[in-house]
Protein backbone atom coordinates (compact mmCIF):
# COMPACT_ATOMS: atom_id res chain seq x y z
CA UNK A 1 0.00 0.00 0.00
CA UNK A 2 1.79 3.35 -1.16
CA UNK A 3 2.28 5.93 2.24
CA UNK A 4 0.30 8.53 1.23
CA UNK A 5 -2.91 6.28 1.06
CA UNK A 6 -1.46 4.95 4.93
CA UNK A 7 -1.32 8.42 5.40
CA UNK A 8 -4.97 9.21 4.63
CA UNK A 9 -6.47 6.53 6.04
CA UNK A 10 -5.09 7.56 9.46
CA UNK A 11 -6.06 11.12 8.72
CA UNK A 12 -9.87 9.85 8.13
CA UNK A 13 -9.30 8.03 11.34
CA UNK A 14 -8.72 10.60 13.26
CA UNK A 15 -11.63 12.83 11.56
CA UNK A 16 -13.90 9.53 12.93
CA UNK A 17 -12.47 9.57 16.51
CA UNK A 18 -12.93 13.70 16.49
CA UNK A 19 -16.68 12.86 15.47
CA UNK A 20 -17.39 10.19 17.82
CA UNK A 21 -16.22 12.14 20.98
CA UNK A 22 -17.34 15.52 19.89
CA UNK A 23 -20.77 14.82 17.61
CA UNK A 24 -22.37 12.05 18.37
CA UNK A 25 -25.01 11.35 20.39
CA UNK A 26 -26.72 7.75 21.17
CA UNK A 27 -30.00 7.87 20.27
CA UNK A 28 -28.08 8.90 16.36
CA UNK A 29 -27.97 5.02 15.40
CA UNK A 30 -27.44 6.27 11.70
CA UNK A 31 -24.82 8.70 12.46
CA UNK A 32 -23.30 6.24 15.34
CA UNK A 33 -23.53 3.17 13.00
CA UNK A 34 -21.64 4.96 9.89
CA UNK A 35 -18.90 6.63 11.87
CA UNK A 36 -18.48 2.92 13.93
CA UNK A 37 -18.84 0.96 10.25
CA UNK A 38 -15.87 3.56 8.64
CA UNK A 39 -13.70 3.48 11.58
CA UNK A 40 -13.71 -0.25 11.17
CA UNK A 41 -13.14 -0.32 7.67
CA UNK A 42 -10.26 1.73 7.79
CA UNK A 43 -8.81 -0.76 10.20
CA UNK A 44 -9.48 -3.64 8.18
CA UNK A 45 -7.34 -2.13 5.50
CA UNK A 46 -4.60 -0.74 7.94
CA UNK A 47 -4.32 -4.97 9.00
CA UNK A 48 -4.78 -5.85 5.57
CA UNK A 49 -1.22 -3.55 4.52
CA UNK A 50 0.08 -3.64 7.83
CA UNK A 51 3.49 -4.65 6.69
CA UNK A 52 3.80 -1.21 4.86
CA UNK A 53 2.47 0.77 7.94
CA UNK A 54 5.34 1.77 9.80
CA UNK A 55 5.64 0.12 13.45
CA UNK A 56 6.37 3.58 15.14
CA UNK A 57 3.85 5.33 13.17
CA UNK A 58 1.33 2.77 13.87
CA UNK A 59 1.92 3.19 17.20
CA UNK A 60 2.25 7.05 17.40
CA UNK A 61 -1.24 6.77 15.48
CA UNK A 62 -3.15 4.88 18.19
CA UNK A 63 -1.95 6.99 20.83
CA UNK A 64 -3.42 10.34 19.00
CA UNK A 65 -6.61 8.42 18.33
CA UNK A 66 -6.92 7.95 21.97
CA UNK A 67 -5.40 11.54 22.98
CA UNK A 68 -7.72 12.91 20.72
CA UNK A 69 -11.01 11.63 22.91
CA UNK A 70 -9.59 12.48 26.68
CA UNK A 71 -11.41 16.14 26.65
CA UNK A 72 -14.99 15.01 25.47
CA UNK A 73 -17.80 13.70 27.81
CA UNK A 74 -18.58 10.33 27.06
CA UNK A 75 -21.83 9.67 24.93
CA UNK A 76 -21.97 5.73 24.89
CA UNK A 77 -21.96 4.90 28.06
CA UNK A 78 -22.97 6.36 31.23
CA UNK A 79 -21.00 4.33 33.91
CA UNK A 80 -18.76 7.30 34.96
CA UNK A 81 -21.20 9.38 36.70
CA UNK A 82 -21.21 6.29 39.36
CA UNK A 83 -17.75 6.49 39.35
CA UNK A 84 -17.60 9.98 39.68
CA UNK A 85 -20.65 9.59 42.83
CA UNK A 86 -18.59 7.04 44.03
CA UNK A 87 -15.45 9.18 44.81
CA UNK A 88 -17.34 11.98 45.96
CA UNK A 89 -18.87 10.07 48.73
CA UNK A 90 -15.62 9.01 49.96
CA UNK A 91 -14.62 12.35 50.34
CA UNK A 92 -17.76 13.23 52.20
CA UNK A 93 -16.46 10.18 54.25
CA UNK A 94 -18.74 7.71 53.64
CA UNK A 95 -18.22 3.91 52.25
CA UNK A 96 -20.11 2.79 48.81
CA UNK A 97 -20.53 -0.42 49.94
CA UNK A 98 -22.64 0.91 52.93
CA UNK A 99 -25.38 2.90 51.07
CA UNK A 100 -27.14 2.62 47.86
CA UNK A 101 -27.27 5.87 45.61
CA UNK A 102 -31.10 6.68 46.84
CA UNK A 103 -30.33 5.41 50.56
CA UNK A 104 -27.36 8.45 50.61
CA UNK A 105 -29.17 11.13 48.53
CA UNK A 106 -32.43 10.29 51.21
CA UNK A 107 -29.89 11.17 54.62
CA UNK A 108 -27.55 13.94 52.92
CA UNK A 109 -28.45 17.03 51.10
CA UNK A 110 -25.67 17.87 48.66
CA UNK A 111 -25.92 19.85 45.53
CA UNK A 112 -22.89 17.64 43.62
CA UNK A 113 -24.96 14.39 44.23
CA UNK A 114 -28.33 15.48 43.46
CA UNK A 115 -26.58 16.66 39.85
CA UNK A 116 -25.14 13.16 39.51
CA UNK A 117 -28.32 11.07 40.88
CA UNK A 118 -30.46 11.23 37.75
CA UNK A 119 -27.66 9.80 35.13
CA UNK A 120 -27.28 6.92 37.51
CA UNK A 121 -28.02 3.69 35.78
CA UNK A 122 -28.15 1.79 38.99
CA UNK A 123 -29.42 4.17 41.64
CA UNK A 124 -30.76 1.19 44.03
CA UNK A 125 -27.38 -1.06 44.04
CA UNK A 126 -24.84 -0.88 46.00
CA UNK A 127 -21.40 -0.27 44.28
CA UNK A 128 -19.43 -2.98 42.41
CA UNK A 129 -16.13 -1.36 42.07
CA UNK A 130 -13.11 -3.08 43.87
CA UNK A 131 -10.37 -1.39 46.16
CA UNK A 132 -8.15 -0.33 43.14
CA UNK A 133 -10.83 1.31 41.11
CA UNK A 134 -12.18 3.13 44.65
CA UNK A 135 -8.75 4.66 45.05
CA UNK A 136 -8.95 6.10 41.53
CA UNK A 137 -12.21 7.49 42.10
CA UNK A 138 -11.55 9.67 45.74
CA UNK A 139 -8.12 10.91 43.78
CA UNK A 140 -10.39 12.29 40.77
CA UNK A 141 -12.62 13.78 42.94
CA UNK A 142 -10.25 15.50 45.13
CA UNK A 143 -8.22 16.87 42.40
CA UNK A 144 -11.13 17.63 40.27
CA UNK A 145 -13.12 19.62 42.75
CA UNK A 146 -16.40 18.53 41.68
CA UNK A 147 -16.19 19.21 38.34
CA UNK A 148 -17.56 16.49 35.76
CA UNK A 149 -15.87 17.37 32.66
CA UNK A 150 -12.36 18.04 34.77
CA UNK A 151 -12.99 14.71 36.27
CA UNK A 152 -13.97 12.69 33.26
CA UNK A 153 -10.33 14.33 31.53
CA UNK A 154 -8.51 12.94 34.59
CA UNK A 155 -10.30 9.74 34.76
CA UNK A 156 -9.32 9.14 31.02
CA UNK A 157 -5.94 10.25 31.32
CA UNK A 158 -5.81 7.50 33.70
CA UNK A 159 -6.76 5.09 31.59
CA UNK A 160 -4.35 6.68 28.76
CA UNK A 161 -1.83 5.85 30.64
CA UNK A 162 -2.40 2.43 31.45
CA UNK A 163 -3.24 1.79 27.65
CA UNK A 164 0.16 3.24 26.99
CA UNK A 165 1.49 0.59 29.87
CA UNK A 166 -0.56 -2.09 27.63
CA UNK A 167 0.90 -1.46 24.12
CA UNK A 168 4.82 -1.02 25.59
CA UNK A 169 3.66 -4.73 27.53
CA UNK A 170 2.38 -6.09 23.88
CA UNK A 171 5.88 -5.22 21.96
CA UNK A 172 7.89 -6.75 24.74
CA UNK A 173 5.46 -9.71 24.74
CA UNK A 174 5.69 -9.97 21.09
CA UNK A 175 9.26 -9.72 20.89
CA UNK A 176 10.34 -12.16 23.51
CA UNK A 177 7.66 -14.88 21.72
CA UNK A 178 10.00 -13.63 18.32
CA UNK A 179 6.53 -12.84 16.64
CA UNK A 180 6.20 -10.07 14.60
CA UNK A 181 5.68 -6.73 16.38
CA UNK A 182 3.35 -5.27 13.82
CA UNK A 183 0.78 -8.13 15.09
CA UNK A 184 0.06 -5.06 17.76
CA UNK A 185 -1.54 -3.45 14.86
CA UNK A 186 -4.70 -5.43 15.93
CA UNK A 187 -4.83 -4.15 19.59
CA UNK A 188 -3.10 -0.40 18.65
CA UNK A 189 -5.93 0.42 15.89
CA UNK A 190 -8.83 -1.23 17.46
CA UNK A 191 -11.74 1.13 17.09
CA UNK A 192 -13.60 -0.81 19.63
CA UNK A 193 -10.88 -0.86 22.29
CA UNK A 194 -10.03 2.83 21.58
CA UNK A 195 -14.09 4.29 22.07
CA UNK A 196 -14.54 2.18 24.81
CA UNK A 197 -11.91 2.37 26.62
CA UNK A 198 -10.59 5.89 26.65
CA UNK A 199 -13.44 7.51 25.18
CA UNK A 200 -16.35 5.91 27.34
CA UNK A 201 -14.32 5.59 30.35
CA UNK A 202 -13.91 1.51 30.83
CA UNK A 203 -11.87 0.11 33.48
CA UNK A 204 -11.04 -2.93 31.00
CA UNK A 205 -8.22 -0.76 30.18
CA UNK A 206 -6.42 -1.67 33.77
CA UNK A 207 -7.25 -5.01 33.49
CA UNK A 208 -5.89 -5.64 30.09
CA UNK A 209 -2.36 -3.87 31.62
CA UNK A 210 -2.66 -6.29 34.52
CA UNK A 211 -2.90 -9.19 32.65
CA UNK A 212 -0.02 -8.76 30.10
CA UNK A 213 1.94 -8.15 33.00
CA UNK A 214 1.32 -11.27 34.50
CA UNK A 215 1.57 -12.60 31.30
CA UNK A 216 5.42 -11.15 31.52
CA UNK A 217 5.87 -12.18 34.94
CA UNK A 218 4.84 -15.64 34.15
CA UNK A 219 7.41 -15.59 31.53
CA UNK A 220 9.91 -14.22 33.28
CA UNK A 221 9.36 -16.95 35.86
CA UNK A 222 8.39 -14.79 38.55
CA UNK A 223 5.50 -16.56 40.23
CA UNK A 224 5.19 -14.06 43.12
CA UNK A 225 5.04 -11.11 41.16
CA UNK A 226 2.93 -12.69 38.35
CA UNK A 227 0.30 -14.01 40.99
CA UNK A 228 0.29 -9.71 42.50
CA UNK A 229 -0.74 -8.20 38.90
CA UNK A 230 -3.14 -10.85 38.69
CA UNK A 231 -4.18 -9.88 41.38
CA UNK A 232 -4.25 -6.15 40.70
CA UNK A 233 -6.23 -7.29 37.40
CA UNK A 234 -8.68 -9.11 39.47
CA UNK A 235 -9.33 -5.75 41.34
CA UNK A 236 -9.99 -3.62 38.72
CA UNK A 237 -12.25 -6.55 36.91
CA UNK A 238 -13.33 -9.53 38.17
CA UNK A 239 -13.57 -11.13 35.26
CA UNK A 240 -9.62 -12.36 34.99
CA UNK A 241 -10.66 -14.92 37.63
CA UNK A 242 -11.66 -17.30 34.78
CA UNK A 243 -8.20 -17.05 33.77
CA UNK A 244 -6.94 -19.05 36.72
CA UNK A 245 -7.74 -22.69 35.34
CA UNK A 246 -5.64 -21.64 32.31
CA UNK A 247 -2.86 -20.86 34.57
CA UNK A 248 -2.77 -24.32 36.00
CA UNK A 249 -1.44 -25.94 32.75
CA UNK A 250 0.93 -23.28 32.35
CA UNK A 251 2.62 -23.85 36.06
CA UNK A 252 4.09 -26.27 38.22
CA UNK A 253 1.59 -27.91 41.01
CA UNK A 254 3.62 -25.56 43.80
CA UNK A 255 2.57 -22.59 41.84
CA UNK A 256 -0.96 -23.24 41.00
CA UNK A 257 -1.68 -24.10 44.85
CA UNK A 258 0.85 -20.31 45.48
CA UNK A 259 -1.82 -18.94 43.07
CA UNK A 260 -4.90 -20.36 44.29
CA UNK A 261 -3.40 -18.92 47.98
CA UNK A 262 -2.17 -16.20 47.31
CA UNK A 263 -4.39 -14.38 44.55
CA UNK A 264 -7.46 -14.19 47.03
CA UNK A 265 -5.38 -13.11 50.12
CA UNK A 266 -3.74 -10.23 47.67
CA UNK A 267 -7.11 -9.47 46.97
CA UNK A 268 -8.81 -9.28 51.09
CA UNK A 269 -5.87 -7.13 51.94
CA UNK A 270 -6.42 -4.72 48.90
CA UNK A 271 -9.81 -4.61 49.84
CA UNK A 272 -9.63 -3.12 53.29
CA UNK A 273 -13.76 -2.33 53.67
CA UNK A 274 -13.89 -6.06 53.27
CA UNK A 275 -11.88 -6.43 57.12
CA UNK A 276 -14.75 -4.40 58.80
CA UNK A 277 -18.09 -5.98 58.69
CA UNK A 278 -19.30 -9.08 56.27
CA UNK A 279 -22.14 -6.84 55.81
CA UNK A 280 -20.26 -4.90 53.24
CA UNK A 281 -18.68 -8.39 51.56
CA UNK A 282 -22.79 -9.04 50.96
CA UNK A 283 -23.45 -5.48 49.72
CA UNK A 284 -20.80 -6.20 47.30
CA UNK A 285 -22.19 -9.42 45.88
CA UNK A 286 -25.62 -8.42 45.95
CA UNK A 287 -24.96 -5.97 43.27
CA UNK A 288 -23.28 -8.02 41.13
CA UNK A 289 -26.32 -10.12 41.14
CA UNK A 290 -27.46 -7.14 39.21
CA UNK A 291 -24.74 -8.17 36.57
CA UNK A 292 -26.46 -11.90 35.94
CA UNK A 293 -30.46 -10.82 36.81
CA UNK A 294 -30.85 -7.66 35.46
CA UNK A 295 -28.70 -6.42 32.83
CA UNK A 296 -28.99 -7.77 29.14
CA UNK A 297 -25.70 -8.93 27.78
CA UNK A 298 -25.27 -10.79 24.44
CA UNK A 299 -28.01 -9.18 23.29
CA UNK A 300 -28.45 -11.13 20.44
CA UNK A 301 -28.99 -14.57 21.87
CA UNK A 302 -31.12 -12.63 24.43
CA UNK A 303 -33.74 -11.44 22.47
CA UNK A 304 -33.86 -14.47 21.15
CA UNK A 305 -34.58 -16.24 24.44
CA UNK A 306 -36.85 -13.29 25.26
CA UNK A 307 -39.13 -13.24 21.86
CA UNK A 308 -39.29 -17.19 22.66
CA UNK A 309 -40.51 -16.45 26.14
CA UNK A 310 -43.08 -14.30 25.20
CA UNK A 311 -44.09 -16.49 22.97
CA UNK A 312 -44.86 -19.60 25.27
CA UNK A 313 -45.77 -17.47 28.57
CA UNK A 314 -46.56 -14.33 28.08
CA UNK A 315 -44.23 -12.32 29.98
CA UNK A 316 -40.04 -11.34 30.05
CA UNK A 317 -38.07 -14.68 31.20
CA UNK A 318 -35.26 -12.83 32.27
CA UNK A 319 -35.30 -14.36 35.49
CA UNK A 320 -34.10 -17.44 34.47
CA UNK A 321 -32.63 -16.56 31.03
CA UNK A 322 -29.99 -14.91 32.71
CA UNK A 323 -29.51 -18.55 34.50
CA UNK A 324 -29.41 -20.62 31.88
CA UNK A 325 -26.89 -18.07 29.30
CA UNK A 326 -24.90 -18.27 32.62
CA UNK A 327 -24.87 -21.97 32.91
CA UNK A 328 -24.08 -21.54 28.68
CA UNK A 329 -21.49 -19.50 29.48
CA UNK A 330 -19.42 -21.53 32.09
CA UNK A 331 -19.72 -25.18 29.72
CA UNK A 332 -17.60 -23.11 27.76
CA UNK A 333 -15.44 -22.07 29.98
CA UNK A 334 -15.27 -25.83 31.03
CA UNK A 335 -14.61 -26.64 27.77
CA UNK A 336 -11.77 -24.39 26.93
CA UNK A 337 -10.46 -25.79 30.28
Amino acid sequence: MPKRLIYLLLFLSLGGYTLSGYFMERSHFSFLISVYSGLFLIYFFLLRYRYSLNLKLGIIAGLIFRFMLIFSLPVLSDDFYRFLWDGHIQQLGFNPFDYTPRQLLAQNQDSYLEQLFPYLNSPDYFSVYPQLLQWIFRLCSYVADDQILRSVIILKSILFAFEGGSIYLLQKLLRLKNINPKLIFFYTLNPLVIIELTGNIHFEALMIFFILLTAWFIEKQNGLSSAGALTMAIQAKLIPLIALPLLFKKNSPWKNISYVLLCPLLFWIFNPWMWTSPEKVLNFFSSLKLYYGKFEFNGGFYSIFRAAGWWLLGYNPIAWVSKIMLALSLAAFLFIY
